[in-house]
């Protein structure tokens, strides 16, 4: 891989969620080129920071996350993996498909975060981008499953995932785009090929990409969910890792996405064996 390339991707993760020294901390980017959706079921959750921070649910939310199971939350790694970003530093906001309707959804403290023992912040293509938190009580809203790995077929090369996210919807990033509504696109995933010849060598056991005309992924949807759907609700697949940037640090439209693959690999049993172990 290219050092611009190395670059490029660690910039994309590391402009996900660091807290600045000053407050408030700064807009999350999301999902470009996506529509809005519902949260039905409810599984989609927002992670903001606390109101002490400063500003609107809108401004403080960083990243995106996954109801999995009563109790705990699938986010990204690289959300939680800075020391300024604890669980008394943050919020999750459940159950709304727009952050603002403050009348609607709930809202419960972390307990506890877990992040992978693997995932290195400096080297984001080696994969293991997943953490979890535990909540302080249950919510009420109904998790996603994990997808099984008999179920494959749904997310081999040429199939469509829907990957979810709040956050900016243009490029430039200007307030009259500051995401409110929860947005859902319909991403291409590529093959392990496809992807390391655009950008190098991946850890394909844990990272699947996407590369789709029109879309991508961008910070604000770091940790969300790309799921399959099935007449019993959805199953999640992948937790959004990383979008490709441009020469100016924003999102490139139609550029390469990667996803940490949460189904039916060595990330699941991680999953499985922390929320069992640790509850």
């Amino acid at each position: 891989m290219s050092t611009a390339r190395l670059r490029r991707l660690a910039a994309a993760v590391a402009l996900a969620c660091l807290l600045p020294a000053s407050l408030p901390p700064p807009d999350a980017r999301a999902l470009i080129g996506g529509a809005t959706t519902a949260n039905s079921p409810a599984f989609v959750v927002a992670l903001a920071y606390r109101p002490t921070y400063g500003g609107g649910i809108r401004q403080r939310q960083f990243c995106t996350g996954a109801l999995i199971a009563p109790r705990w939350v699938l986010t990204a790694a690289h959300c939680l993996a800075d020391d300024r970003t604890r669980p008394q530093d943050y919020e999750i906001v459940l159950g709304r498909t727009t952050l603002s309707a403050t009348a609607s959804g709930e809202i419960i403290r972390p307990e506890k975060q877990f992040i992978h023992p693997n995932y290195r912040r400096e080297r984001p293509w080696r994969g293991h981008d997943v953490a979890l938190i535990r909540l302080k009580k249950a919510s009420v809203h109904q998790p996603a499953r994990l997808a099984a790995k008999s179920q494959s077929a749904r997310w081999q090369p040429g199939r469509s995932l829907d990957v979810y996210g709040w956050g900016y919807t243009c490029v430039k990033e200007t307030t009259s785009c500051l995401g409110n509504e929860l947005q859902s696109a319909a991403m291409t995933v590529r093959s392990d090929s496809q992807c390391g010849t655009a950008l190098g060598t991946m850890h394909n056991a844990t990272i699947i990409c996407s590369r789709t005309k029109g879309s991508t992924l961008a910070s604000g949807d770091s940790g969300g969910p790309a799921v399959f759907q099935t007449s019993s609700g959805p199953r999640l697949v992948g937790v959004n890792s990383f979008g490709e940037i441009n020469d100016r640090y924003q999102p490139k439209i139609g550029g390469w996405n990667g996803y940490a693959e949460v189904a039916g690999t060595a990330l699941a049993k991680w999953v499985r064996e922390t929320t069992s172990v640790s509850r």
